[in-house]
């Protein structure tokens, strides 16, 4: 399997998992309680009309050379009454030697991006701009679709929608969840850890794969099952001993302080730490649209 069509397919199985969501209302390992507190604090951390925070990312990939990545950001979200949109967000770090300063804003229907030009130039598009960019990676992905909820968006036909969705119900998020808590200095940490292991060597994810497969292939989702019987081994040995987990740092006030993700992939030689930390719920600020950005025609004509 080309590395590039395994990107692919990881894409479309995370957009599938953006809607599945945590909402289990179960323990996983915690008690009711702990459970209770966990789901009400991420409640009580959505509920905001401007969040500001902070992005932490080092990452290494190690192989017959080592690259590393390094982020460190800022970034503020804004959400108007009448349903208005803004984000933003800033970001340095280094791709190995080299540096780089970019940052993103999105005001409703226009998103602006600086320091991907040489000349550092603010450009300006609207959502069928990213659209067009899916499109150019054939990456099956309308999201214009998907931000409104539908699931059809995702590329996938009524058959191979449907073979995922059965495997997603068939797994006992038992079986891949597991939760626990540890309280220190500066709150609760709680520990939500997917078992991949489990998961990978599950009947179910046969059936995601070759759901995967025949979006990205353009195949049947029969033919795509074949192919996925075939291909299962090397992407298993390929995800063997992976770990991946997500901890939450609640306060004393029931509020998310922060959220991280950790991953490490021992046969591929990756590792991420990726870290979110809210370090304002509610400031009174908005995002302003930049100068003199031009458009993404104008900076990349064909």
């Amino acid at each position: 399997m080309k590395l590039v069509h395994s990107s692919r397919i990881m894409l479309v199985v995370l957009a599938l998992f953006a809607f599945v969501g945590t909402g289990f209302a179960q323990d996983f390992g915690l008690s009711p309680e702990d459970m209770q507190a966990l789901i009400s604090a991420n409640a009580l951390s959505t509920n905001f009309t401007s969040l500001a925070f902070d992005i932490y990312l080092d990452a290494e990939l190690a192989s017959d050379t080592t690259s590393t990545v390094t982020t460190e950001g800022q970034g503020l979200i804004v959400v108007g009454d009448d349903g208005s949109f803004q984000f933003q967000l800033t970001m340095v770090g280094a791709v190995d030697d080299l540096a780089y300063d970019m940052e993103v804003r999105m005001i409703d229907d226009q998103f602006y991006v600086r320091g991907i030009t040489p000349d550092g130039a603010w450009l300006v598009g609207a959502p069928e701009d990213t659209q067009a960019l899916l499109d150019s990676q054939d990456m099956p992905l309308d999201m214009e679709a998907l931000s409104s909820g539908d699931l059809s968006g995702l590329g996938m036909d009524e058959a191979t929608l449907g073979t995922l969705m059965g495997a997603i119900s068939s797994i006992d998020p038992y079986s891949l969840i597991a939760m626990s808590k540890e309280t220190t200095d500066e709150g609760d940490a709680f520990v939500i850890e997917l078992l991949v292991n489990d998961f990978i060597n599950s009947p179910a994810f046969i059936e995601i794969l070759a759901a995967g497969l025949a979006t990205t292939e353009g195949i049947t989702i029969d033919e795509a099952t074949v192919s996925a019987e075939q291909t299962a081994g090397l992407v298993v040995g390929m995800l063997a001993e992976t770990e991946l987990a997500v901890t939450q740092w609640v306060n004393a006030d029931g509020m998310v302080d922060e959220t991280n993700l950790y991953m490490s992939i021992p046969v591929a030689g990756l590792t991420a730490d990726f870290s979110v930390v809210f370090t304002e719920y509610n400031p009174a600020t908005t995002v302003e649209a930049p100068e003199g950005a031009i458009s993404f025609d104008e900076a990349f004509p064909q």
